[in-house]
């Protein structure tokens, strides 16, 4: 898979992320991040709790299609068509808060709190990372 940038960040972001799977930390970051800000890290748990569980609700609701839009995201062009689409996705939650927060328009979606823009938002940059590394499937 040529077509997954392997530089720098992404690099260390999947180094991180295959030692986390197997329960090898390099160095306990977590451990001092939360000795120092408590508040602040049990504050972002919560957070990815909720973001996670709306993320499998989703996933309930929707399957692997929308994202992989009726592909199996075998190739560079089901790729690129595949984080457009979640480009898409993001930019329409992107003018919903902007609409919200910086213009102070009234929010007519009485069913849908401000936080579930963020989430959903959060969720896509998750999702766009695991289209890149191959890892959008069951």
């Amino acid at each position: 898979m040529g077509y997954i940038n392997n530089s720098g960040y992404y690099k260390q972001f999947t180094t991180l992320l295959e030692q986390q799977m197997e329960n090898k930390q390099p160095h306990n970051f977590i451990k001092d991040f939360e000795n120092e800000y408590p508040e602040l890290a049990d504050g972002f748990k919560v957070i990815q709790e909720e973001q996670y569980e709306l993320f499998a609700k989703k996933m309930l609701s929707y399957g692997l299609g929308n994202i992989a839009m009726g592909s199996n995201l075998e190739t560079k062009e089901d790729i690129n068509l595949s984080l457009t689409a979640i480009w898409i996705r993001s930019m329409d939650k992107m003018q919903r808060l902007k609409q919200l927060v910086l213009l102070k328009k009234q929010n007519p979606l009485e069913n849908e709190h401000i936080d579930d823009a963020y989430i959903d938002l959060s969720n896509y940059s998750i999702i766009a990372l695991l289209v890149k590394m191959g890892k959008w499937k069951k």
